[in-house]
């Protein structure tokens, strides 16, 4: 299982670690800067990269990620809108004084950049955003519609990091190719259209998980995402030359599209055997059913026969006294 967990929670993480664990919050931010400049360089190895970073600790992880894409080679520009407002965001934005990363006008920043790092917000969005972040966003944006790949640190500008919710609608916020997201998945990358927005997601460690030294509340996560991996232990094997009768035979009792997909869903479950139970009337509807499933009128349903029966898909509130019939059944 993946650990995800809300906004608060990684914050309230990274507050354990920097003072219960005694880890500086400035040696976090260069984990995180340097594991996702990695990541950028993999993706990206030659390119010439556009650095837009906001004033808080999310534009100070893109300060570290611009500083360590240099050293490897990399063209890189940054555009600060505003003076950085923490003190690790502001050592190392201080870092690029000097250099050919030095913050710039948003124009020139973006010209020639074969991949934008989004790291104007990061996961305390709670509203649109304003001012100088939106225009970083809309910039972002028009130079996707460019051919730029587009990097976001942590989460996408504009998502929030809870829910998945556009703040100010999908078109007020950053849609990205790959996310680099530190310490554990948030929720809203998991739900839409924050998960669409988010595109590859990439989990980078970068010591959270020391907090529970300082405080066991911080031992579970907000919840778990569940794999394959995880699932596939609790279904049964099959022998592995039976029949299909070995594997199954699920009885559908439902309607329309809904029916087409629950039958559809029971097969890729590993059912050996399908039968959609449904009048004969509505056969010719069920446009895209497999051609393996049986075709059946509810009449037919055996318990002796049929070893799972799924009923209500489809069938809306107008046979309530067949779904009654079939559960008696």
């Amino acid at each position: 299982m993946i650990p995800v967990c809300r906004g608060q929670t990684v914050r309230a993480r990274d507050h354990a670690v920097i003072e219960g664990v005694g880890i500086p919050g400035r040696v976090l931010m260069e984990l995180a800067g340097r594991r996702a400049a990695e990541v950028v360089h993999h993706a990206y190895p030659a390119a010439e990269v556009a650095v837009l970073c906001g004033p808080g600790n999310n534009g100070g992880d893109g300060f570290v990620v611009a500083r360590g894409l240099q050293l490897w080679g990399h063209t890189v520009r940054v555009w600060a809108p505003r003076p950085a407002t923490t003190p690790d965001a502001r050592a190392n934005r201080d870092l690029l004084d000097g250099t050919p990363a030095a913050p710039g006008r948003l124009p020139a920043t973006l010209e020639g950049a074969g991949v934008v790092v989004d790291a104007l917000l990061g996961t305390g969005q709670r509203s649109a955003p304003r001012g100088a972040i939106a225009e970083g966003v809309a910039a972002i944006r028009a130079a996707a519609r460019h051919g730029a790949g587009i990097v976001a640190l942590d989460l996408p500008t504009g998502v929030c990091a809870d829910t998945g919710t556009a703040l100010g609608g999908v078109e007020a916020v950053v849609s990205a190719d790959h996310t680099i997201t530190f310490g554990y998945w948030k929720p809203g990358m998991l739900c839409a259209p924050g998960a669409g927005l988010a595109g590859q997601v990439h989990v980078v460690d970068i010591g959270l998980d020391l907090a529970r030294r300082h405080d066991a509340a911080h031992a579970e996560p907000d919840a778990w995402l569940l794999t394959a991996a995880d699932v596939r232990p609790l279904l049964p094997q099959p022998p592995r030359y039976g029949a299909k009768w070995d594997r199954g035979h699920v009885a559908v009792r439902a309607g329309g599209g809904a029916a087409v997909l629950a039958c559809l869903g029971a097969l890729a479950a590993g059912a050996g055997l399908v039968t959609l139970l449904a009048p004969r009337t509505a056969w010719p509807t069920f446009h895209g059913l497999d051609p393996t499933v049986i075709l059946a009128e509810p009449s037919t349903l055996d318990p002796r026969r049929h070893d799972v029966l799924v009923v209500g898909p489809g069938l809306g509130t107008s046979d309530a006294e067949a779904v009654q019939h079939v559960w008696r059944s």
